[in-house]
Parts: C-alpha cells; sequence; structure tokens
C-alpha cells in the first residue's frame, strides 16, 4: 500500500540524533534554543514524527561535535526522511502516523466514541471529515479513500498484530444514518474474525474507566525496533516514546481489555448494535 522508505529513515534519523545528542552531553532544550525551537519539536524529531533541514542537521552535528562519516551518514537519512510516502491527501501532521502505521508489527488501539481510521468505511469516515475543522472539503474523498486502503494491511501476507478497544458509544452511536453504521458494523465483524486481530468493546456499564482521557494508539515497529505513542487531536497530534509514558499507557491499555467484553461477547453486542438500527 505505501512506501515505508521515510517513515524508518525518519525513525532512524530520530534514533541516530538522540545517540549523538546524549552521548555529548546536550540537552534537548539546548538544541530548541539553537535552533530557535519548541523543546517539543525536538522531542518529534527524535521520535520520528517530523523532518529537518540540512541546515538545521548542521547546526545540530557542530553542537555535539560530529564530523566525517556521521555526518554524511545523518544528511543521507535526512535526505531519504524528507520523501514523501504515498499516503494520500491526509494532513501533515497525521502523515507520520500513517506511515508509522503502515510498517508497524503491533497495534494497540482505544477509542471511546467513534471507529478508528483504520478500521472506518468511506462512507463513515466521508461523514466524520465533512465535520472535521482541519479538513478541506476537496480532501475529504481523497482522506477517506486513504482511510479505507489502510485496512488492506489487515488482510495482506504480513499483517500486523490489532489490538482494538473500543466504548459502545462508538458502536451504538449513529454517525450519518443508519446504512452507514450498517455498513461500518459489518466491516467490525469481518475484521473482528481475522486470527491477528482482537476487537473488544468496552461496555456503558464500566464507562468510568474511558475517563482515562483522549482516543490514542500504541505502535510497536520492528526496524527499528522502536514503541510509539500517538495522541491525537484536533489539529494536531503528538507523538511520545518515553519510557515513562509507554508504561502508563501499556498498563491503561491493559486495564481497558480487562474491563472490555470477550471478543465473542463483544462481537453479539455489534450484532445487537446492528439489529436496532433503523
Amino acid at each position: 500500500m505505501t512506501n515505508p522508505g521515510p517513515v524508518i529513515r525518519r525513525l532512524e534519523l530520530g534514533l541516530e540524533l538522540r545517540r549523538m545528542r546524549e552521548a555529548a552531553g546536550v540537552e534537548p532544550k539546548e538544541i530548541a534554543d539553537l535552533l530557535r525551537w519548541d523543546v517539543s519539536k525536538v522531542s518529534k524529531l527524535e521520535n520520528g514524527a517530523r523532518t529537518i533541514s540540512a541546515a538545521e542537521l548542521d547546526r545540530i552535528a557542530e553542537r555535539c561535535g560530529v564530523d566525517g562519516d556521521r555526518t554524511e551518514r545523518i544528511h543521507q537519512l535526512a535526505k531519504e526522511a524528507r520523501k514523501r510516502g504515498s499516503y494520500g491527501r491526509v494532513q501533515d501532521w497525521a502523515r507520520s502516523y500513517v506511515g508509522m502505521e503502515s510498517v508497524a508489527g503491533e497495534l494497540l488501539i482505544h477509542y471511546g466514541d467513534m471507529i478508528p481510521g483504520i478500521l472506518q468505511t468511506k462512507a463513515y469516515a466521508e461523514t466524520l471529515l465533512k465535520q472535521a475543522i482541519s479538513v478541506r472539503p476537496e480532501d475529504v474523498g481523497r482522506i477517506a479513500d486513504s482511510r479505507v486502503a489502510r485496512r488492506a494491511r489487515l488482510t495482506s501476507p504480513n499483517p500486523p498484530e490489532l489490538s482494538v478497544v473500543l466504548g459502545e458509544p462508538a458502536i451504538r452511536g449513529v454517525v450519518g444514518n443508519g446504512e452507514v453504521m450498517r455498513e461500518q458494523l459489518d466491516v467490525l465483524l469481518d475484521v473482528a474474525k481475522l486470527k491477528h486481530v482482537t476487537l473488544q468493546v468496552l461496555p456503558l456499564s464500566d464507562w468510568a474507566h474511558l475517563a482515562l482521557g483522549s482516543p490514542f494508539t500504541i505502535l510497536n515497529l520492528a526496524e527499528p525496533e522502536k514503541t510509539i505513542l500517538y495522541l491525537e487531536g484536533l489539529t494536531n497530534a503528538d507523538y511520545l516514546a518515553g519510557p515513562q509514558h509507554l508504561k502508563s499507557y501499556t498498563v491503561a491499555f491493559n486495564r481497558l481489555r480487562v474491563a472490555a467484553l470477550s471478543e465473542s461477547a463483544s462481537a453479539e453486542l455489534i450484532r445487537d448494535a446492528l439489529g436496532k438500527l433503523e
């Protein structure tokens, strides 16, 4: 579906820059001050969520006392990282996520009140996108198509392990109309039958668990070996890879899985919701 090259190169570049900075005893704030960035931008760079210009790279290398072959390597990584993957017309801040998703070996996804992009039908996606603040009307169809295309990886020869915990409102809430929801719920039931997919629903009776906050995704990547936490907002996204964040959200996800209905009971709830649609 996609060319993962730029994604892998961004991750490799980020890891290399972090090692380089730490070996030189340089703090992230020093890099931020050097480039007149917010410190969060340094974090995104080192987590593979953004690229960097050649001039900015030279300044970091100079500050960290790096030259020669190592400088050539990071420049080559940066050049390849700046290439654009074929992800359709998506927002810049979401582009990195789509790329990482395309190469992840495992995805752990929690959404409370809607279906995640990788599982959306075109009609469901279009209905949501038409209401989105950050999406231009002329881009709705193309972004919706890209979401449907992402789902194809689940039936590819080398699919990711996928574990999803959805809140019951994501199942019973009507997006668009009954026809849109019937198609969407049918897709969920089909995907749930795949051996590498675990789909559970957190019922309203355990709704307190959804006080954990916004939807989140944990992506486990194999090459380079790395785990990324993705938090999406209305107009931007955060990519976190710190041990404390990852531990907290992994614990949260495991608690959600325990509280959620079993796979078979979740499928029965989805079928019940289907039967009640007009």
